[in-house]
């Protein structure tokens, strides 16, 4: 089977990566075993049905969930995609104009204005001040938000930044409520099948908790796991 995948791959990182699959099961590895050796291209969700799969001779069921549930996510995911494009075509759109008048058009205005030597609203002076900071200084501006940009990646690498960044994620008008209901639908589907695999149900909360792909949530459901370890009922 392996063997015929290969052959339908286009030559890249998965077809290598199936070849030392198949070398490894005539090494005497397990199925889980050897997919197992990859976890960046096999989530532990894949890898733990394999195994109860293997477990239970239960392996062809198994696999035909995974690929439903695969399925699922690769199909919301692009209902999300096709439901965000228009949005960022608009908002980028958007950003060039304002670039576009503050860098050419509101200079012209300010030097109309000062022509005219009238007072201007407090308003329009702030907007043509931003102008002209934004024309003189526009490439410090650029170095510092860059550094900015980097130094908030850097931190959100770490346990505690990815904590704060997604528990905020949450907080976001509009998009809080849709990243929530993504997170919840993704948990609900990777428990049901994981739960229909005989996959014990401490074991189920651990992995379902890493498919929400949000730090805040995955340590919310790993207090409910310690809850249930505890004696405490799901629902509760």
């Amino acid at each position: 089977s392996l063997q015929a995948l290969q052959t339908q791959l286009p030559a890249g990182p998965l077809k290598r990566i199936l070849h030392a699959i198949g070398q490894d099961l005539l090494g005497g590895y397990t199925l889980s075993q050897a997919f197992g050796r990859y976890p960046e291209s096999f989530d532990p969700i894949f890898i733990g049905l394999l195994r109860v799969g293997e477990a239970g001779g239960l392996l062809e069921e198994v696999l035909k969930r995974l690929a439903e549930f695969y399925a699922w996510d690769l199909e919301l995911r692009a209902q999300i995609k096709q439901a965000l494009q228009y949005p960022l075509i608009v908002l980028s759109t958007l950003c060039v104009a304002l670039a576009i008048m503050v860098a050419f058009v509101l200079p012209r205005f300010s030097a109309y204005f000062g022509s005219l030597r009238i007072s201007l609203p407090i308003q329009t002076q702030l907007v043509l001040a931003a102008s002209r900071l934004l024309v003189h200084y526009g490439w410090l501006l650029g170095l510092a938000l860059v550094g900015g940009l980097i130094a908030f990646w850097r931190y959100v690498q770490t346990e505690r930044g990815r904590l704060w960044w997604h528990r905020r994620l949450l907080r976001l008008p509009l998009v809080g409520s849709l990243l929530l209901q993504l997170a919840m639908s993704r948990f609900a589907r990777t428990t049901a099948a994981l739960n229909a695999s005989g996959i014990p149900m401490l074991e189920t909360l651990a992995l379902a908790g890493q498919s929400v792909n949000n730090r805040y949530i995955e340590s919310g459901l790993g207090k409910v796991r310690e809850r249930v370890r505890g004696g405490e009922p799901l629902a509760k």
